[in-house]
């Protein structure tokens, strides 16, 4: 089979979207068994593109390859088959979104084959991701992996989550130049740590809305964060965003509706 064949192609021939046919073979798994073998030696071997594409498919299915060979490139990422140029790109920002695609195939793997062997690969490769996150685009993708995969992942990473925000408060204030949205990541993230200690979701939600009062996008991301907080402090910073930002308000007033009713659970 040509790469194009194992990559977007169902078992029964018929050609389709990549993501199309990875979702097929959740449905019917043992049709695909003999395409195992092919995805991993395109993975290791293939161009760069398809080589993205085979590790993707086979972390969305549950495969051991995959997950070893995401949590290699993630480890180094300068030695990625896309390092020299991207392959996948962010249709906003045209930033790389290798990673966060990868980090997407992590939470699709909870629908594939599950093992002890798959569930502690799956935390390797979720730390690992997390020590890129500062100078990485994930968007709200690695966190929405994270809260999937919750029983399985917390609170075992609940320090990389707060050493990758820390960092990228570091990044932040240096004022590199980055062509995503880190600050929105940054809000997304600090939402997973409400259970653990909302006193620090508390200082990285000032901390924001002090760096960045007019990043709607953050702000929206923020909010939802705060109404599921229960501390009076975040029901202070929902009441300020009331008040100070118009275009949120009915954003911030579901969310502070939830707030009351986690207060009274």
């Amino acid at each position: 089979m040509t790469p194009e064949e194992i990559l977007f192609t169902k078992f029964d021939g018929t050609h389709d979207h990549f993501y199309e046919v990875l979702w097929d073979e959740l449905d019917s798994p043992e049709s695909y068994k003999n395409r195992i073998p092919l995805l991993i030696n395109l993975m290791s071997y293939g161009q760069p593109y398809h080589r993205l594409l085979s590790c993707i498919m086979l972390i969305s299915w549950g495969y051991i390859a995959g997950f070893q060979t995401l949590i290699e490139w993630a480890t180094n990422p300068e030695k990625s088959p896309w390092h020299e140029e991207a392959v996948i790109r962010d249709r906003i920002t045209d930033a790389d979104s290798a990673f966060e695609k990868l980090a997407e195939a992590i939470g699709t793997s909870y629908s594939g084959i599950e093992s002890q062997e798959i569930s502690v690969l799956r935390k390797m490769a979720v730390k690992t991701l997390l020590k890129l996150f500062p100078k990485t685009l994930f968007d709200n993708t690695l966190t929405f992996t994270i809260y999937r995969g919750k029983e399985e992942l917390l609170p075992s990473i609940v320090e990389d989550i707060r050493t990758a925000i820390d960092k990228s408060f570091e990044v932040l204030d240096s004022q590199e130049g980055l062509n995503f949205d880190l600050q929105m990541q940054v809000a997304s993230l600090i939402g997973i740590l409400d259970e653990f200690d909302e006193s620090a979701v508390i200082k990285y939600a000032k901390n924001l809305v002090k760096k960045f009062p007019d990043d709607r996008r953050m702000l929206f991301e923020l909010v939802s964060v705060l109404g599921s907080c229960k501390s009076l402090q975040a029901l202070e910073i929902l009441k300020d965003l009331h008040r100070s930002n118009s275009d949120l308000k009915e954003h911030v007033e579901n969310a502070l509706k939830r707030f009351r009713e986690a207060q009274m659970t």
